[in-house]
């Protein structure tokens, strides 16, 4: 029969001690992790959702623009504030003044 002193079971501890230790640790930082990825995945499906909410918002907002930049309707909206067509218009004109051609 083999006796063990207390010198020797010393030694023993710490290799024991020790991986026990890592994996507590490893465990902890497992779990840790894993939140992390679930919390991640969660952020994402909430953006995904919000950029789905964004282009319909924008695809509402061209449509309302291209209908204010309708053609037919600005002569109905022109004809409704009383406007009318300038046959002759007159443009503000300026002379043109040559400064320095060569230098």
């Amino acid at each position: 029969m083999t006796y063990i002193s207390k010198k020797q079971r010393w030694y023993l501890r710490f290799p024991i001690i020790g991986i026990a230790g890592t994996l507590i640790m490893g465990a902890i930082f497992s779990v840790s992790f894993y939140n992390k990825i679930v919390d991640l995945r969660y952020e994402l499906r909430s953006q995904e959702f919000a950029i789905g909410e964004q282009a319909v918002r924008n695809a509402e907002l061209k449509n309302s623009l291209y209908e204010v930049l309708d053609v037919e309707r600005f002569e109905s909206v022109a004809l409704e504030l009383g406007l009318v067509i300038e046959r002759n218009p007159e443009y503000l004109e300026t002379e043109v003044i040559t400064v320095a051609t060569t230098l």
